[in-house]
């Protein structure tokens, strides 16, 4: 199920991800996870090493309770995007969320969608 999703440049965001069944479209119950990551990529291409945001469970992804709502929660802090130019900022980044599962050890994609980082006109951070 796609989601387009959209930030400030050098802010803090928190950002609520509904993560979904992929065969049903169901909420799905993410106490069945052992592992999550959260990425954003210029091109689908890159490699993880070289994206634009990474979190992880144990580093920027809360689960909102209870984990079977299935809603995740992605914190972004200005450090995350304040190295982009305002030119790279016009691009169209590309998000997904993906688990790795406790039993199986299936790895799945929860959401996805495009991804924009907005600049304001105020750019003072301190």
């Amino acid at each position: 199920m796609p989601t387009d999703l959209q930030i400030g440049h050098s802010t803090h965001e928190q950002i609520q991800i509904d993560c979904f069944v992929p065969a049903t479209g169901a909420r799905y119950d993410l106490s069945l996870a052992s592992k999550m990551w959260f990425t954003v990529k210029d091109d689908l291409t890159d490699l993880d090493a070289s994206a634009i945001i990474a979190k992880t469970l144990s580093s920027g992804i809360a689960i909102s309770s209870p984990a079977s709502g299935g809603i995740a929660i992605v914190s972004i802090s200005p450090t995350d995007t304040s190295a982009l130019t305002v030119a790279q900022c016009d691009n169209v980044f590309y998000w997904d969320v993906k688990v790795k599962e406790i039993v199986g050890s299936k790895i799945k994609r929860l959401n996805y969608g495009s991804f924009k980082i907005v600049v304001g006109a105020t750019l003072a951070t301190s």
